[in-house]
């Protein structure tokens, strides 16, 4: 990942980081396609461009490269963290910076200009290169699924994509994590403040295994969802392992055929 840059000091970035809140009562601009948005006044060392595996909130959000410039290669996840400020004694992200993240939806290509600070990777700049479609259809092999021994406490689970609807082409053959819904019970003594994993959901994805082919109707906010039924289609055929091939041991080469010595005496 990106590597060698220079850090930027923690008393700098907090400065860096509170020039770049916005006034009381501005809000940063709509995201519009091809058009820049500053989160900082940094200049970026890196520019990546690619599409938006997951949010995660205000905070940033996860990207899938497709090119990138120096230390960055094409293929990997790169976080992109948001500043942080203290609030009441807890860390939130700088609003600017949140409120320009919350825009984006799963499966948006975006460029990004980078810096790292703190060990972090932060946004100078974002600009919207594409809005991908908000629904639509997408299949594929399940190649991943966490807590596979605790099937009721999964989160998410992600496929290998063989076929994508009209606008997902660049997800084509990669892979998408979905993730789980929450729902509000009204309770705050359950879950988090009254919000629970989705009980549908939750059953939908205990049934799962790795190597299941779905047929998914998905949404996307800052994250992949599905909806239900999930439509299984058969179960991938295991990976047949081959013996790595035989060697045969190296024999010597025959020895040298020479001609007999001349008879002198002749």
């Amino acid at each position: 990942m990106l590597t060698k840059l220079t850090t930027i000091a923690f008393a700098a970035g907090m400065i860096v980081a509170a020039m770049s809140v916005a006034a009381a009562g501005d809000q940063p601009p709509p995201l519009r396609l091809g058009e820049a948005v500053k989160v900082s006044n940094q200049k970026g060392q890196v520019t990546a461009t690619g599409w938006i595996r997951w949010g995660r909130g205000g905070w940033g959000f996860t990207l899938y490269v497709e090119k990138a410039t120096d230390k960055v290669r094409a293929g990997e996840d790169l976080e992109v963290t948001a500043r942080a400020i203290k609030v009441d004694g807890k860390d939130r992200p700088v609003e600017q910076e949140s409120l320009v993240y919350r825009q984006f939806c799963a499966g948006d290509r975006v460029e990004v200009e980078l810096v790292e600070e703190e060990k972090r990777l932060r946004a100078t700049s974002v600009k919207l290169l594409y809005q991908a479609p908000r629904k639509g259809t997408l299949a594929g092999k399940v190649v991943k699924i966490e807590s596979k021994e605790n099937p009721e406490e999964r989160s998410w689970f992600e496929i290998q994509t063989s076929a994508v609807c009209q606008g997902m082409e660049h997800v084509k053959g990669l892979g998408v994590r979905f993730f789980i819904e929450y729902v509000n019970t009204g309770d705050k003594n359950k879950g988090h403040r009254g919000w629970i994993l989705s009980p549908e959901q939750v059953k939908a994805y205990s049934a799962l295994k790795e190597g299941d082919l779905l047929e998914i109707t998905y949404k996307a906010d800052g994250r992949f969802r599905i909806e239900l039924p999930l439509k299984k289609t058969g179960q991938a055929e295991p990976d047949k392992k081959t013996d790595p091939p035989k060697h045969e041991p190296k024999k010597d080469p025959p020895p040298e055929k020479r001609p007999p010595p001349k008879d002198e005496d002749f």
